[in-house]
């Protein structure tokens, strides 16, 4: 069963620098409940990782530029939980949180493949995931996109289109942004994927992550084996020649 996206919560830092940052998870009908994937960024106006992550989270991936930084962690929910928090030295903060619907993805190995890269030296406005070869059939692809300027981003990346998930920045003097999408059909078929999005401000510092979220499988299969889409057509073909 493909991976579902039940929800997403952007947060950024406003005009202040400051030194700790919790993005917040969705709330409401869409918080979190017991068995979703959450999936967490935090994207920061310098390039030292911050001193305190996420207690209870496992790592995916830093990525450090020049004077910007991305992490990306995830964790199983417990249902209640509480937001994702990181602690660094002062600085303009812009991230989002991401939920996947508990049953929909393999709880065992959620992460099928995954790979992010800084943006360099050069300052830009395009920015590129790299390439990431998924190895099981059926993956939700999740790209994040960030920079040191006050940036909203947009994507044409079609096979698969992509759907924007959030977008938010700080603002003020050398601001952090992040947006973040995932696969509009939420499931892809195995083979190698990059991602790009348009920023609206040129920067040299900035990062971009591509994961695929390996789908489930036990809600695929019904009695016998078989699908459960399968039986259920099966039976009501044999209903109406009876």
């Amino acid at each position: 069963m493909a991976a579902i996206v039940r929800a997403a919560q952007a947060t950024n830092s406003g005009s202040a620098a400051v030194t700790t940052f919790a993005p917040a998870l969705p709330s409401g009908a869409s918080a979190p409940a017991a068995g979703d994937l959450l999936l967490a960024v935090a994207c920061g106006s310098l390039a030292a990782a911050p001193t305190a992550t996420p207690s209870g989270w496992t790592l995916i991936r830093n990525i450090a530029d020049t004077t910007f930084h991305m992490s990306i962690y995830r964790k199983t929910a417990a249902g209640g939980d509480a937001n994702p928090s990181w602690t660094a030295t002062s600085r303009k903060w812009a991230g989002a949180t991401l939920v996947v619907q508990a049953g929909t993805f393999d709880s065992a190995t959620p992460v099928d493949a995954e790979n992010g890269v800084a943006v360099g030296t050069t300052a830009t406005t395009a920015l590129a995931t790299p390439s990431v070869t998924t190895v099981t059939d059926g993956c939700l692809l999740v790209a994040i996109f960030g920079n040191l300027g006050a940036s909203t981003y947009t994507t044409t990346n079609t096979n698969p289109t992509m759907l924007e998930a959030t977008d938010t920045t700080a603002s003020g003097t050398s601001p952090a942004s992040c947006a973040m999408y995932h696969s509009g059909t939420n499931s892809v078929a195995v083979g190698s994927y990059v991602r790009n999005a348009t920023a609206t401000v040129s920067s040299a510092n900035g990062a971009a992550w591509l994961g695929a979220i390996r789908p489930g499988t036990a809600a695929l299969v019904g009695g016998k084996g078989q699908p459960i889409g399968t039986r259920r057509m099966r039976a009501a073909i044999r209903a109406a020649t009876w």
